[in-house]
């Protein structure tokens, strides 16, 4: 029974810190990828869409679009 227990405590010990380091790995990765990025360009945010041809799409056309998405999907709509 006690070795059951130490071995679960083990493996929970070793996810949490897995978890642990790949969260602190990722966050720098992206902030050494955002900073050698300002140097070529301008960082975006997550939050920002950008069409084809590299313009920043507002939100209001980006509802508009996800708006009729849906309705031609609930629609049953396979092509338009």
């Amino acid at each position: 029974m006690q070795l059951g227990l130490e071995l679960a405590l083990t493996g929970m010990v070793t996810v949490f810190t897995f978890l642990i380091l790949l969260i602190f790995l990722t966050s720098l990765m992206s902030k050494t990828i955002c900073a050698y990025e300002k140097k070529t360009l301008q960082c975006k945010s997550a939050a920002s869409v950008t069409a084809d041809d590299g313009k920043i799409i507002s939100d209001e056309i980006l509802k508009t679009v996800i708006t009729s998405a849906i309705q031609q999907h609930r629609a049953g709509r396979k092509n338009v």
